[in-house]
């Protein structure tokens, strides 16, 4: 379709209502691919085309061929779109879900300084212990004690 101005139809072909968002698509698609039409005709020949250059581009572009084309790019970029929409909004809210675990695991500063207290306790405790049990293998239980408490241990004579 075209009038004498040589006005092209092809937005109504594309588009079949304002809310038509497929439509909308495939009509940018058919404008990116005349731009790169005029850009490359501009490359080969060095001036911009005339209404008559670009006639085999406009009869193209009008064919069923290439309307259905243009409809099938705007599917396909649509739902390029959408999975690319789905897998960001997945991986963000997998990320929070494992940020949020991971802080509730995390330990307290007030319950790490804890832990390292009871350990430290419990080192000592074990250390003193060792010690002591290795006073006793050499000098006796009574004698490590006494040299340990430094107290002299006397027996009650019967």
């Amino acid at each position: 379709m075209e009038n004498k101005r040589g006005y092209n139809y092809i937005y109504s072909k594309l588009v079949d209502n304002e809310n038509d968002v497929l439509g909308a698509i495939a009509y940018s698609e058919y404008k990116r691919h005349k731009i790169e039409t005029i850009k490359n005709f501009e490359k080969k020949h060095g001036r911009s085309p005339s209404v008559e250059d670009l006639k085999p581009f406009k009869d193209l572009s009008n064919s069923k061929s290439q309307i259905k084309y243009y409809k099938e790019q705007a599917i396909q970029l649509t739902q390029f779109f959408i999975d690319e929409t789905i897998t960001q909004t997945i991986e963000n809210e997998l990320s929070q879900r494992v940020h949020k675990e991971l802080l509730k695991m995390k330990p307290s500063f007030w319950n790490g300084v804890m832990q390292s207290v009871t350990a430290s306790f419990i080192f000592v405790l074990l250390v003193g212990i060792i010690f002591f049990f290795t006073l006793s293998y050499n000098k006796g239980f009574e004698g490590a004690l006494e040299n340990f408490c430094n107290i002299k241990i006397e027996h009650a004579q019967e």
